[in-house]
């Protein structure tokens, strides 16, 4: 699977919907799939679903749900563009080389096999029908916009670029979704936990 290549961003091959995912892509060049493929692309898209309901992507969510993927991996070269935005040396040829894998995954269109149509059609023009109450629209709004930006680039440079501007801009994990933080002890150890609902802060969401 070309997924195995990834150097810089190895940690989403812990995405079980995502490595079965491009592992069908990868399959889908070669031959007609059989009904275990099926099976499994219906699998991951009830997963990609339940994700997108509950963050709010709408649109194609196969792009959206790569896009969040790759918005919240912290690695050496997502922490370094947050802090520095555009890099210069070797680290650049790992992120193109994982830039060109993404992209490669990112663009593969699902309806050009019949086969994956009946299924794969959720995947599309999706609408959000989830209340306001339950979306998270901290990560809604940039995860949509991300993905949109994404669709337009040329190359794995111009990906590369899209998600480097991302990074400087915004933060990588919860750092880029969430304007506020509160400390959480739990067992002696402290951890930063993110305030979803900036509007609705009580004295004791900040002090213990």
């Amino acid at each position: 699977m070309r997924l195995n290549n990834l150097v810089i961003y190895r940690a989403l091959l812990k995405d079980k919907a995502l490595c079965s995912m491009c592992s069908i892509i990868d399959n889908a060049q070669h031959f007609n799939l059989d009904e275990y493929n099926i099976k499994l692309l219906s699998e991951c898209i009830s997963k990609i679903l339940e994700v997108a309901t509950q963050y709010g992507f709408e649109g194609n969510l196969w792009k959206s749900y790569m896009a969040y993927l790759i918005a919240n991996d912290e690695n050496i070269y997502s922490k370094s563009s947050e802090m520095k935005g555009r890099l210069e040396g070797s680290i650049n040829e790992a992120a193109i080389n994982d830039f060109s894998i993404l992209k490669y995954y990112f663009d593969y269109d699902f309806l050009e096999k019949n086969n994956f149509k009946t299924s794969a059609n959720l995947l599309y023009g999706y609408e959000n029908i989830a209340s306001n109450n339950l979306v998270d629209k901290n990560i809604s709004e940039k995860i949509n916009t991300l993905s949109k930006e994404l669709e337009t680039a040329n190359t794995a440079n111009d990906f590369k670029n899209i998600i480097t501007t991302f990074y400087n801009t915004h933060g990588v994990g919860n750092f880029a979704f969430y304007k506020g933080f509160r400390l959480k002890e739990w067992q002696r150890k402290t951890s930063l936990m993110p305030i979803k609902s900036i509007d609705s802060i009580i004295f004791d969401d900040l002090v213990f």
